[in-house]
This record gives C-alpha cells, sequence and structure tokens, in this order.
C-alpha cells in the first residue's frame, strides 16, 4: 500500500519563508529521509513552501473565493510530505514514528487510494482517461523508474525509487 506522512510543523501557517535556518534539524530529517530510501519504502517526498506565497481557492456559496494568506481559522499547514510503499498502516506509523519533530510540530500519516480500492464504474471513468489513468499506474507500480520518471518528467519534486 501507499500512503503519505505529512508533516505540520508547528507556526508554519505563519512563517514568512521556508528556508531552514536549523542545521541541525536540518540534518536530523536529511538521515530520516536516507534512513527511509536506503529501506525501500520512499516514493516520494516534498517540502513545501509555507502559505505565505501560495493561494487558497474555497468553494462557498456557489462560488469561487481566492484567499491570500493569512487563512482566516487555518493554524495548521502542511510543510512536507513522504509518500512510502509499505505492508500496512501500522509499518507506516512506525516509520512516522521516526521522524525528528520539534515541540508541536504534527504527523498524519493517510493512505491513498489505489485503483482497486474503486468499484467497476469507477475504474470504467479512469478507463476514459487513458492518459491520466497511465501515468497513474505508471507511479503506483512496483517497476524502477527510470531518470527522467524519477523527477516526474522535468516537472520537479522528489520522485524516488531504490534501486
Amino acid at each position: 500500500m501507499r500512503v503519505l506522512i505529512l508533516m505540520i510543523p508547528k507556526g508554519y501557517d505563519t512563517a514568512s519563508k521556508s528556508i531552514v535556518s536549523d542545521n541541525v534539524a536540518l540534518e536530523s530529517m536529511m538521515k530520516y529521509n536516507d534512513l527511509l530510501f536506503k529501506a525501500g519504502v520512499l516514493l516520494s517526498l516534498n517540502a513545501l513552501h509555507p502559505p505565505a506565497s501560495g493561494v487558497r481557492i474555497k468553494y462557498e456559496g456557489g462560488k469561487q473565493i481566492i484567499q491570500h494568506s493569512p487563512y482566516e481559522g487555518v493554524t495548521e499547514t502542511l510543510g512536507v510530505y513522504w509518500m512510502l510503499k509499505v505492508n500496512s498502516i501500522d509499518q507506516a506509523v512506525e516509520w512516522a514514528l521516526l521522524c525528528p519533530l520539534q515541540e508541536g510540530d504534527v504527523i498524519e500519516v493517510r493512505r491513498l487510494h489505489e485503483t482497486d480500492d474503486f468499484s467497476e464504474q469507477a475504474r470504467a471513468i479512469f478507463e476514459k482517461y487513458p492518459d491520466v489513468h497511465a501515468r497513474i499506474k505508471k507511479y503506483a507500480q512496483k517497476k524502477p523508474l527510470n531518470e527522467s520518471e524519477q523527477n516526474w518528467e522535468g516537472e520537479g519534486g522528489a520522485i524516488l525509487e531504490s534501486r
């Protein structure tokens, strides 16, 4: 199964920049990333800029509303995610417990939907969009990715596959 480990750093909702100035914390995080990679469970990871550099779009009252940071009522914001290939949710939790956290940080572990999770009717809808479906299937399969696929074919991000 594939899971996301989502890190919600304390105070990230109001952070103005994403540069990690704590080199000790950065070194700890890189060791964690390396551990996941060497164990062969890491499929992808990325760090996100704080909300100050982003935009939210919410649907309310039949309209799309564009919001610029700070977002009213939002106190927790995603800062980092890791996509892992594991055998169980318990195994994912074990990996999440190894993540170097700082006081007030939160980790959330969530399963990703696999094609088999959907009904036959839903899978028939997927098949109407073969290009999208093929791309999703390509990244969900177990075979090693080539170099361009590891970087989403030039779209950025860290898509990793153990060798």
